[in-house]
């Protein structure tokens, strides 16, 4: 085995971990979708709320070395036009 491949790991006190930015939008965006699903509105209307939070998520997959700020700013503008 070559130690120049080799995985280190180190444990750490959750308490001191911080989330990072990709975690954050991530979870925010999990976050809306799952409550819309749960919403009483119709399917149709729920449709149509959830299809700029797809684009935000397809956006954040395939480019997502994009920073962060636009990200965010894209998310918001998305979200005040529902």
């Amino acid at each position: 085995m070559n130690m120049e491949h080799t995985k280190k790991f180190v444990l750490m006190d959750p308490r001191f971990v911080r989330p990072s930015m990709r975690d954050k939008v991530l979870s925010r965006l999990d976050q809306d979708i799952s409550n819309i699903l749960d919403s009483d509105a119709s399917d149709e209307a729920k449709a149509k709320t959830m299809q700029p939070l797809y684009i935000i998520l397809k956006t954040f997959i395939t480019h997502k070395h994009q920073d962060q700020k636009q990200l965010k700013r894209s998310r918001r503008q998305l979200l005040i036009r529902i």
